[in-house]
C-alpha cells in the first residue's frame, strides 16, 4: 500500500505498476516473467480458444463473411470468435457440454464437434431446421424466395469413426420463385433435379458426397411439406439477401443430433495440470 498527496494514480513507471485495490492506493513491482500460467481459470480459457479457433479454422470459408455489418473478414472473424468463446465459457461454467471437442489433442489429430456454436449472425428472419431435417418448403409456404440464398454448412458424415470429417457447405440460390409444378412427380430420386429449375445449387470443393446424398430425401405430407435431409449430423444454415450491394444475414448456429458430451475435466487436463497460483515463475 503507498501513500501519496496523489490518492489515485495508475498506470506503469519503470518496474512499477500503480493502481487502485479495495478502495487503496496500490504500487508494485511487475512479474519478471511468468511460466506458463495454469490456474483452472486460465486453462478453462485455453479450452475455450483453441476451440472457437479450430472451429473458425474449419469453417473460415463461410464464416468469414456470414456477418451483417462486417466491414471485412477480419472484422467478421472476431465477432464470431468472441460470442463462441463466450458460449464455450459458459459452458465451462457448467461443467458440461461438448467438451470431448475441447480436448487439446481432439482438435490437433481431428476436427472439432463445435455445437452450438454460431454461423452467422444478422437480422434477417431464421431458417427452421433441426438436428436431421431442413425445412424448405412447409404448409405450401417456402422459406426462402426469389433472389435469397440458403447457406447450408457443417461437418460432413464419415464412414469410419478415425476419419477426419470436412467442413463442407452447399448454397441454394432462387432465381425463380418455385410454381405448384414443383410437387407434381416429385420423389427423393428428383428432388435435385427439380430444385436446379429454380436456383443455382453449388457445393464446396472438398464435398466428396455426391449431390444426392447431401440433398436426399423428400417427404410430402397432406400439407405439402418438402423436406431436405442432411448428410451431417452436425450443421447449420442461414439465409442470405444482398441489397445495395451489401449481404444481410440470419443467425444461426451449428447444431449436433449427436451426444459428443465427454469428462470436461480430464478434457482440461490435456491443456495442463491446474494450480492454485497465478504466476509460476519463481
Amino acid at each position: 500500500v503507498s501513500k501519496s498527496f496523489f490518492l489515485r494514480r495508475k498506470g506503469v513507471v519503470g518496474s512499477l505498476q500503480m493502481a487502485r485495490l479495495n478502495g487503496q492506493q496500490i504500487t508494485k513491482d511487475k512479474a519478471s516473467f511468468v511460466r506458463d500460467a495454469k490456474t483452472r481459470a486460465q486453462l478453462v480459457q485455453r479450452m475455450c480458444m483453441a476451440t472457437a479457433t479450430a472451429f473458425y479454422k474449419e469453417g473460415k470459408e463461410i464464416l468469414s463473411g456470414s456477418v451483417e455489418g462486417a466491414r471485412n473478414t477480419n472484422e467478421a472473424m472476431h465477432f464470431l470468435y468472441n460470442k463462441n468463446v463466450a458460449i464455450l465459457r459458459d459452458l465451462a461454467q457448467q461443467e458440461k457440454g461438448y467438451f470431448k471437442l475441447a480436448d487439446k489433442n481432439y482438435l490437433v489429430e481431428k476436427t472439432g464437434y463445435c455445437s452450438n456454436l454460431f454461423l452467422s449472425y444478422g437480422s434477417l428472419p431464421v431458417i427452421k431446421y433441426n438436428t436431421s431435417v431442413l425445412y424448405l418448403c412447409q404448409n405450401g409456404k417456402w422459406q426462402i424466395k426469389k433472389g435469397e440464398s440458403m447457406v447450408i454448412c457443417g461437418f460432413q458424415s464419415q464412414a469410419k469413426e478415425n476419419e477426419k470429417r470436412p467442413f463442407v457447405w452447399c448454397i441454394i440460390t432462387f432465381f425463380e420463385n418455385p410454381t405448384a409444378n414443383f410437387f407434381k412427380g416429385l420423389n427423393s430420386r428428383n428432388v435435385y433435379e427439380k430444385l436446379q429449375r429454380f436456383s443455382n445449387i453449388k457445393f464446396s470443393d472438398n464435398n466428396t458426397l455426391t449431390e444426392r446424398n447431401f440433398i436426399q430425401s423428400v417427404a410430402i405430407t397432406g400439407n405439402i411439406r418438402l423436406r431436405i435431409q442432411i448428410m451431417s449430423s452436425r450443421y447449420g444454415c442461414f439465409r442470405v439477401i444482398t441489397e445495395n450491394g451489401k449481404n444481410k444475414f440470419s443467425t444461426s448456429s451449428i447444431i449436433s443430433g449427436t451426444s459428443l458430451s465427454g469428462n470436461f475435466t480430464k478434457a482440461l487436463e490435456t491443456y495442463g495440470v491446474p494450480r492454485d497460483k497465478i504466476l509460476n515463475g519463481e
